[in-house]
């Protein structure tokens, strides 16, 4: 089983814990231990150097038995709790605060033991069983070392307090990582429980339930700021998934339609239901539902080709009053059955434009097809082609139902259709506006409506008026 993040940072906290305490035993307890030996250390030199900037040696060889000497380094001795002895050069011990007649050399005595420094800890040439703290200073006068006064203390009243300030450091120590286990609570509160929040909304709109309401995380900062654009990118897959359902039931009815058309005439004709002379009538209905399956196909290709980028416009020189009169003649079986008439107005009799005659074909049918679906039986449709400086406009106005005032900002979204029970000649896919608009913005032109519901609509768009002749 995999650790969770809030694991893994209580791990890395015991074991930063443990590293730390252990660097700071093995460190500290040595240091700490040294200080306070060269802290008592300096304590005997500078009472060393008391003793001797009261005594000089001569007065000491001449005699040591002086009972003042004794007093003062007895009294020393107890102040100091160490053993205080002066040696001549050789080592002899002339004065001793242990005993009142001192005697014997130590045997091998040499300065050198203190390796250049003023102490040393040890057995001090085997004259203790145990070790201690060693001191020395050298009495010299006439410019020549003349004696030493040398000075041992038990290290026993160093250790009680190395440990005391040690066992004050490691208490503190310990105060302080109890006090940041609040740090680990405010973690888990504040990152680590809206995480796990945020990943079991994650793990439920994979699973594709897209219901699962988004994590509620009241924080003014990125937790917070991920949980809204959550629930927000939940809210567009969740109506995302819904257009594709509704586009999916439309293109399938819109191809189910024609299809159904198609078979049933074909089979009529097979069969020797439609008789032979009657056979053309009933080819050009097989031919028109073949256009309308071949309109839709190029609607969802178009739609596709615009996701990619956009596509690549082919710019030539044409009448687009042509293209406007060929798209009528080939609507004028619908616009016939609906008894609907078309009325065509040009200013001039030609409009040599600039763009893309493939692309504004696809436009100019989707507007008077769309104009064709929505105006009542026996309505009136104008198409108007005129200019204004360098633009050419194309206006198609119908008097048909009609755009909801809430829906005109809706039109051009893909899928979006204003009516969801229309009849079966207004069922389409919610295609064509959008893609209308996206060819006419890759021409940097423009498309506007009017429209007022139960009265009508009017779609205006614009072209580059060419100075070339086709």
């Amino acid at each position: 089983m995999n650790r969770t993040l809030y694991s893994n940072i209580l791990l890395a906290y015991i074991l930063f814990a443990v590293c730390a305490f252990l660097v700071l035993f093995r460190f500290t307890s040595d240091r700490f231990y040294l200080h306070l030996v060269k802290n008592e250390a300096e304590i005997m030199y500078d009472n060393a150097y008391l003793i001797s900037s009261q005594y000089d040696l001569y007065d000491i060889q001449s005699g040591p038995e002086d009972k003042r000497l004794s007093a003062f380094l007895s009294t020393m001795s107890g102040t100091l709790d160490a053993r205080i002895r002066i040696l001549d050069e050789s080592g002899t011990v002339l004065v001793d605060s242990k005993e009142a007649s001192p005697s014997g050399t130590i045997v091998s005595f040499d300065t050198s033991y203190f390796e250049g420094n003023y102490y040393r800890i040890g057995t001090f040439f085997d004259t203790f069983k145990e070790d201690v703290l060693s001191v020395y200073l050298p009495i010299t006068g006439n410019y020549t070392t003349t004696g030493y006064i040398v000075l041992n203390a038990s290290l026993d009243s160093v250790v009680p307090e190395q440990e005391y300030i040690l066992g004050q450091i490691y208490i503190s120590f310990l105060i302080i990582l109890l006090l940041s286990l609040v740090f680990l609570v405010i973690f888990y509160l504040m990152v680590y429980k809206p995480i796990r929040k945020i990943c079991g909304a994650l793990s439920e709109y994979a699973k594709g339930n897209l219901s699962y309401p988004p994590p509620e995380i009241k924080a003014d900062n990125e937790l917070g700021m991920i949980s809204v654009s959550l629930g927000l990118v939940a809210s567009e897959l969740k109506t995302l998934k819904v257009e594709q359902n509704k586009f999916i039931a439309n293109v399938s009815h819109d191809f189910r339609s024609p299809l159904t058309s198609i078979k049933g005439y074909i089979e009529a004709m097979k069969d020797g239901t439609i008789p032979p002379e009657m056979q053309e009538k009933y080819l050009d209905t097989v031919l028109f539902e073949t256009q309308r399956l071949t309109k839709l196909t190029e609607s969802i290709l178009s739609l596709n080709t615009g996701e990619k980028a956009g596509s690549r416009l082919r710019y030539q020189v044409f009448d687009i009053n042509t293209i406007v009169k060929h798209t009528v003649e080939a609507l004028e079986g619908i616009c016939q059955k609906k008894k609907i008439t078309v009325h065509l107005t040009f200013e001039e009799r030609s409009y040599m434009v600039w763009a893309d005659m493939e692309k504004i074909q696809q436009v100019v049918y989707n507007l008077v097809d769309n104009a064709v679906k929505f105006s009542n039986a026996k309505s009136k449709i104008n198409i108007s082609v005129y200019d204004k400086g360098e633009k050419v406009f194309v206006s198609v106005k119908d008097n048909g139902v009609g755009i909801p005032k809430e829906n005109l900002n809706k039109i051009w979204e893909r899928f979006f259709k204003t009516d969801q029970s229309r009849g079966r000649d207004k069922t389409g896919t919610g295609l064509g506006l959008a893609i209308t608009k996206e060819i006419i913005q890759e021409h940097n032109e423009n498309i506007n409506v009017i429209s007022t519901k139960n009265v009508g609509s009017e779609f205006i768009f614009t072209l580059q008026k060419s100075k070339k002749k086709a």
